[in-house]
């Protein structure tokens, strides 16, 4: 009984929590689809140049996973001059993020069986199998 009590209080403290934040089920799934669909192109402009991250879109913004500047020098003392920089623009790994999203949209559902997943070719394996025994 005092599991079923536990589990009831875990429940309604998430339930309070979600109801006191803005964060949704549904902008989780679009976040992760951020992350997962994020197009490269939005970073720069139509002659390649990078764009600065302040007028990026912001959800583009938001896939960014980090972003590096460097200012280019030559010489030294007073004749050091900048000749150029460099930006690096870093994105979360797209994969994962899919992975993520495919199965917040129920699109990946892993089969399980006693000893773990079932694979695809235990599948077919057992497929095959079945076939020989029923001819």
């Amino acid at each position: 009984m005092l599991k079923v009590e536990i589990d009831a209080r875990l429940a309604k403290n998430k339930e309070e929590l979600a109801a006191r934040s803005t964060i949704t089920k549904e902008r989780v799934v679009r976040e992760i689809a951020r992350l997962a669909l994020v197009d490269p192109g939005q970073f720069f402009d139509p002659h390649g140049n990078p764009i600065e991250v302040c007028q990026l879109p912001a959800g583009a913004r938001r896939a960014l996973a980090g972003f590096e500047f460097y200012e280019d020098f030559e010489g030294k003392g007073e004749s050091r001059k900048a000749v150029g920089y460099t930006r690096k623009f870093r994105w979360h790994d797209k994969i994962r993020a899919l992975e993520l999203l495919a199965k917040k949209l129920g699109y990946y559902v892993e089969k399980k069986t006693l000893d773990g997943v079932f694979t695809l070719e235990q599948l077919v394996d057992a497929l095959d199998k079945a076939d020989e025994t029923h001819g």
